[in-house]
């Protein structure tokens, strides 16, 4: 028998309304009939729980954790290519720049706790890139070093500031016309990022097992004692909220100010021309959050998503937002050949394609899932 969330919550406030009034027990409501409510109120949560476990667990903290270890990669590759300045470390250091990107984006499905309160994102990823500012540091005389790049916003810093510096303005730089002051630059924003990362990793997964500090432990045991979250349903509706912001962040932001812009000057990431494999990796994570399926290792982990609460209250919608997340892979993956050429060629119409998909699967989850738990 399927039992709505607000069930026994109703019960249980009819219940403790009437004992505060001085009143015995509601008609049709004996002492063993409000142990069931709370029964099932209390199977309920855990199951819910259950969830949120899984979530942090197998999406959000396992993504972060992949972040971790590929931005550590890129700080290695730009201390290799400072210190011996050949094509190949360029290219290597590049490689390890995609590589990051991939979780990172991915990540984003989970921009909630940590990733908002600390303003973590906006160290890592803002954009766009302050290209002013940043020639500004490199003309100058003073040093350039971590300390001194954490006092510039993250517009000038993160990851679309190295992305600026290892490919250039047009995409095409060579290693002989990196400077040593550009080298600098580099490396301490890496340096940076690393740190930035390393503190949100640490705070989703904790110091040591059970560490109740932990975002994981708090979202995963929502509704108790010790908790932020005072129910474990909020915590649920962090979570699609969470969802929804992004896939409207990728139709509206991501894609859409550029679709509207006569070139590509606002796609996030434009100098290396890999915008496209940002928003695959968006709709990967929200897939991961829907499915429970993270995939992203050479051993997929699996357990619980959000779909296995949908399917139980409307299996209808649990199917029509499966096909919305595959409709907006495929429409991304269709835009040719590339955003940003897509963009600046004026050949927009599979760009247009994937905006309508992704609004539509933002409607799903913003407009009928998130309503299914109230």
């Amino acid at each position: 028998m399927k039992i709505s969330l607000f069930i026994p919550l109703l019960l249980t406030i009819a219940v403790m309304a009437i004992i505060s009034g001085g009143c015995g027990n509601p008609p049709g409501l004996d002492d063993d009939a409000i142990r069931r409510a709370d029964s099932v109120r209390m199977a309920t949560d855990q199951g819910l729980r259950d969830l949120l476990c899984d979530l942090a667990a197998n999406v959000y903290t396992a993504a972060t954790a992949d972040l971790a270890t590929r931005v550590t990669e890129v700080t290695g590759a730009i201390t290799d290519l400072r210190t011996t300045r050949t094509a190949d470390n360029l290219e290597r250091a590049r490689m390890s720049w995609k590589l990051a990107r991939r979780p990172w984006e991915f990540s984003e499905v989970g921009l909630l706790g940590p990733a908002k309160n600390q303003h973590t994102n906006t160290e890592i990823d803002s954009w766009p890139v302050d290209i002013t500012t940043i020639r500004n540091i490199l003309d100058g005389r003073d040093r350039i070093d971590a300390a001194s790049l954490a006092r510039e916003e993250g517009t000038a810093r993160g990851f679309h500031a190295i992305e600026y510096l290892l490919w250039g303005a047009d995409g095409k730089q060579v290693v002989e016309h990196i400077t040593d002051r550009e080298f600098d630059y580099m490396l301490a924003a890496a340096t940076l990022m690393q740190s930035s990362v390393a503190r949100l990793n640490i705070t989703w997964q904790g110091t040591m097992a059970g560490d109740s500090a932990a975002y994981q432990w708090q979202f995963c045991h929502a509704g108790q004692p010790g908790s932020l979250y005072t129910s474990a349903l909020a915590a649920l509706r962090e979570s699609i909220n969470s969802s929804s912001s992004l896939a409207s962040e990728l139709q509206n932001s991501k894609m859409g100010i550029s679709y509207h812009s006569p070139d590509d000057s606002y796609a996030e990431s434009r100098f290396s021309n890999t915008s496209k494999d940002d928003f695959i990796a968006n709709l990967d994570g929200i897939k991961a959050w829907y499915t429970g399926e993270y995939r992203e290792r050479s051993v997929p982990i699996t357990g619980l998503g959000i779909s296995s609460l949908v399917v139980k209250k409307n299996p209808d919608l649990d199917a029509r937002v499966r096909a919305a997340i595959d409709e907006a892979m495929w429409r991304v993956m269709a835009i040719q050949p590339s955003f940003g050429e897509a963009i600046n060629s004026g050949n927009k119409g599979t760009i247009a394609g994937a905006i309508s998909a992704v609004q539509r699967l933002e409607a799903l989850l913003e407009g009928e899932v998130l309503p299914l738990f109230k």
